[in-house]
Parts: structure tokens; sequence; C-alpha cells
């Protein structure tokens, strides 16, 4: 348990910090405390960055012969300029073109274009608000990893399968037909190991949570020292499923990361349309925060997480009371652990090794 501590807070720092690129002491993303006069310039900068964005998208696809690679970053392009059926028209082209060419999404797991594509084009369906595209885009996916041999393909179904059981109980207020899409993910095999465990456990949750309350489904939440990092899962998650956009690096010169990266949390969090991306993306730019001392933000998004009652909010409570820690407020640690435990009775043990590891500090 106590590597997991240490091994998520190292990770998390990692991964993100090729998000964001909010420096200590900076503004970090999504911070609502914004003057009059910086809101117009921050405005302005936004249009030039959608110019610069269409500009760059444009140049990629006129290039000879386009990489995979540039067909990819030219989609995510139009996607943050909120050119939806532009950047779903380019992830087609790129399908139907080098559909079978496997691409390294994040930390060299390769994913076939088809169904790298397909789930981009969900998730940009989903945050224009076309969910029956966004249906079929992941229907279309399942298909597609049972006719391609792929690695990880018992995690890409259980992507598909839990934003089409959000789509059901949050969009069209079905949740019966949520429950099948969650219990479908409690039968997918899983490697001793693999991730895919923790979208059961999260499954589970959310399984109880519409079936028998939210009360209910909080008692059965449990930490195992066996439970995946969920800090790498959720960066890894929002990178495969095309929420962060993971293609443009190299394209994006050096002085302008940081005004992308803010610009892009800020329209991710207006985008977003469901509750996976939202606590997923608050997870981890609350621990962006958080490693860079700007503890206010950090402590917005893990209040907003904590209080959000969902899977991830125990960790939420955990991490807010890591930053009371870090900034000796003893009290508000301890009164924050204190209500954890209580809503989350599964995660005592977690709370006690914590408590120990911030003793010994």
């Amino acid at each position: 348990m106590r590597t997991f501590i240490r091994v998520f807070c190292a990770i998390i720092v990692i991964l993100a910090g090729a998000i964001s690129g909010c420096g200590k002491n900076q503004q970090c993303p999504g911070s609502p405390e914004t003057s009059r006069e910086e809101f117009e310039i921050k405005r302005g900068l936004d249009d030039g960055l959608r110019v610069e964005c269409d500009l760059l998208a444009d140049s990629l696809l006129k290039r000879e012969g386009p990489s995979v690679d540039d067909g990819l970053a030219a989609a995510q392009l139009a996607s943050i300029c909120e050119r939806p059926n532009r950047a779903i028209s380019i992830l087609e082209g790129v399908i139907n073109r080098d559909g079978d060419e496997k691409v390294n999404v994040v930390l060299g797991w390769h994913i076939p274009v088809k169904i790298l594509g397909h789930l981009w084009i969900g998730t940009i369906a989903r945050q224009a608000g076309d969910v029956a595209k966004a249906k079929n885009a992941y229907k279309t996916t399942l298909k597609d990893i049972e006719d391609v041999e792929v690695i990880g393909e018992e995690s890409l179904a259980a992507i598909c399968h839990l934003y089409l059981a959000e789509i059901e109980a949050e969009h069209l207020k079905r949740p019966d037909r949520a429950l099948r899409y969650l219990r479908a993910i409690g039968h997918v095999e899983s490697p001793e190991g693999n991730k895919v465990d923790l979208y059961k456990d999260w499954a589970l949750y959310q399984h109880a949570r519409i079936s028998k309350g939210k009360d209910h489904a909080a008692k059965q939440l449990s930490y195992s020292g066996e439970t995946p990092n969920p800090a790498l899962f959720a960066v890894i998650h929002l990178y495969v499923s095309g929420v962060i956009p993971s293609r443009l690096g190299e394209y994006i010169r050096p002085e302008k990361q940081e005004l992308f990266a803010k610009a892009f949390f800020d329209r991710a969090m207006v985008r977003t349309k469901g509750s996976v991306d939202t606590r997923m993306l608050r997870l981890v730019y609350g621990k962006r925060c958080e490693e860079t001392e700007s503890f206010n933000e950090a402590e917005k998004h893990y209040s907003a997480l904590f209080e959000d009652e969902s899977y991830f909010s125990p960790l939420a409570g955990i991490l807010l009371a890591k930053c009371k820690s870090q900034q000796g407020k003893i009290a508000d640690t301890d009164e924050i652990l204190q209500k954890v435990i209580d809503k989350y009775p599964g995660y005592e043990s977690f709370v006690a090794e914590f408590k120990k590891i911030k003793q010994e500090h």
C-alpha cells in the first residue's frame, strides 16, 4: 500500500506534466478567478489559438501522402477548435485509408487505427451532444475488437461499455440498459494485474449506485493493495479515448505549450458532457496543481470530486487531506480523513497507512 501511494504521486506528475504546462506559483488550468481584463486577453489568445490550430490542421492534411500521425493530429486539432463534424470526417478518412495500421497511443500501447479512430469519434460525438453517433461508434469499436487481434482488448471493450452505460443512464435516462452494459464489463476476461480489473470494480460501483442507491454503493467501495494505480489508469484512459489530445506534442511550439494546456482544460471541462470524463479530468489536473504547489486550485478539484460521491471520491478525499497536510493544516487533514472513513469504511486501512506515512515524514 505504501508503494501505491508513492508510485501514484510519481507517475501522475510525469504524465500530467505532459498535458499541463502550469508551473510553481502559476495559475493552474481551470481557475475561475480571472479579472475582466485577463478574460479579454485570454479570449483573444484563445481566438489566436483556434486560428493557429486550424492552419496547422490544414497544413497537415495538405502534405503529400499525409501520415497516420498527421491525420490523427489534424482530427484532434479540429476537435479542439470545436469543429466536431470536420474532426469526425478526418478520422473517418484515416480509418478508411490506414485502419489496420497500429499506432503507439501511450506507454507503448499499440492500437489499430480503426479501433482508436472510432473511440475518438465516440468522444467527439458525445461532446457535441450526438449520442446516436457516439453509440454507433462504440458499438463499431466492439465489433472491431472481436475481429482484430489487439493487445489490451479487454480494457478497450470495457471503455466502450462504460461510455455506453453513461449514455443510457445520463443522457437517455434508461437505467435498465445502462445496467446491462455495466454487467458486460464484469464478464470481460482480464489477465492478472490488467487495469481492466479497475474497470470491473468501477462497473460494480456504478451498477450498485443505479440499482440500489449511492449510499449502498459507497459502502461497498474498498481499497486493496492489489488495486491498479488509479492516476495512471485515468491518464491512460483519457489518452486512449481521445479526451486528452495525445498526438500534438511535436506539432505545438514550446512557447505555446502552456497556453495550449490552459485553453484545452478550460474547454474540456465545459465541453465534457458525461461524468466519466469530468471525474478523471479532475483527478489528473488536481494532482498536477498539487505537485506545482497550487494548493487552492488542487483543493477545488479534489473537493468537487470528493463531494461528487463517485467511484473516485474516497481517493479524492485522501488527496484533499494530503494537500491540507502539506500546508500544515493538521486539524483540517484529520477532519477530512475521518469523513472518508465515515462515508467509505472500506478505505479505513488505506487511511491508516496514509497517516502512518505522514507521521514518519
